[in-house]
């Protein structure tokens, strides 16, 4: 059984200020019925690991919030090489909506209240599963 690397391209705002406390906080919650902290996975509101959250934080090394744009796993490789484009305006459109989530995920799990926007950034972040 060998391990197989991914990338994930993210549009939004870097946490890994907070990667350690969000970790922190889905450990030390309140156990579910089996025995196992409630938020293992993820918080469900919040994590990009449930599948109706669009807009969230990445659940594997929780680096960024934001939004998916890209995943390795969808690409058509070829020998030649094949390539994605992606609108500027079509990132800055997820930005308002990234930052109203993201601001509230700051009150509920930190209770801090950022003022000000923190740099929207496009990142890409690899990882093996």
């Amino acid at each position: 059984m060998g391990l197989d690397n991914y990338t994930v391209a993210m549009v939004g705002y870097d946490i890994s200020h907070l990667s350690g406390y969000i970790r922190e906080i889905e450990l030390g919650s309140e156990p579910n019925k089996r025995g196992c902290p409630k938020w293992i996975d993820g918080i469900p509101e919040y994590s990009l690991n449930y599948s109706t959250n669009t807009i969230g934080y990445e659940h594997r090394n929780r680096l960024m919030f934001g939004k998916i744009i890209w995943q390795s796993e969808d690409a058509d490789y070829t020998e030649e090489g094949t390539g994605m484009s992606f609108d500027l305006l079509d990132l800055v459109k997820y930005r308002t909506e990234i930052w109203a989530k993201y601001k509230q995920f700051l009150f509920d799990h930190t209770k801090l209240t950022d003022r000000e926007e923190p740099p929207f950034i496009l990142n890409f972040i690899s990882y093996f599963a």
